[in-house]
């Protein structure tokens, strides 16, 4: 989920000896993936556990044929990914769309990035788009019942058009059916 928030650009997995510190083991194999536009926490999730379980396959079948050594990590290149509270999942909307966009994918489907509405009900987004928009961070510019519509909100820099989300207390649904059943007004202000 980390790797889909902060942006990156590949993913992996690898095959390791275990030692006593957290990760700290010798590694056998590792598979790398490309992260797309397209990509959330739940595609990656279940392309890196088909890679894990072939890779794994691999690494038992070299292990027992003799062919399969360990080496060191490079610690200098290790990094931590912190535990995600739900105050990360509290969307920052003074920031850019472009930045705000793999965050909300990271977290998508679980546990979901989070605005306030102006009556302090939470409004989840499981999807949504950067695009063109100018307006105070929060803003709600425009309100498009068509099906590839939904909810234009401004950013720092640029708008994000949610285009799925999960109101406080229902399920989940299209943006655009949530502008067709719900009292939401442009000029609104999220938080």
């Amino acid at each position: 989920q980390r790797a889909v928030m902060a942006g990156e650009e590949t993913v992996g997995v690898t095959t390791m000896k275990m030692a006593k510190g957290m990760d700290t083991g010798d590694m056998y194999l590792k598979a790398e993936m490309p992260l797309t536009l397209e990509d959330n926490f739940e595609t990656v999730h279940d392309g890196l556990a088909k890679m894990g379980a072939d890779l794994l396959v691999h690494t038992l079948r070299g292990l027992e044929a003799g062919t399969l050594k360990a080496h060191p990590q490079d610690e200098a290149k290790a990094t931590h990914a912190a535990k995600i509270e739900k105050a990360d999942c509290h969307l920052d909307l003074t920031r850019s769309a472009r930045e705000l966009d793999p965050y909300i994918r990271g977290l998508s489907p679980i546990p979901l990035a989070f605005v306030r509405r102006a009556d302090g009900k939470m409004l989840k987004i499981l999807r949504a788009v950067p695009v063109e928009g100018k307006g105070v961070p929060g803003e709600v510019l425009r309100l498009d019942d068509r099906a590839d519509g939904g909810i234009t909100v401004a950013c720092g820099e640029g708008a994000l058009l949610l285009r799925e989300i999960l109101p406080e207390g229902k399920g989940r649904m299209s943006a655009a059916d949530y502008v067709r059943g719900r009292q939401i007004q442009i000029g609104e202000v999220f938080s």
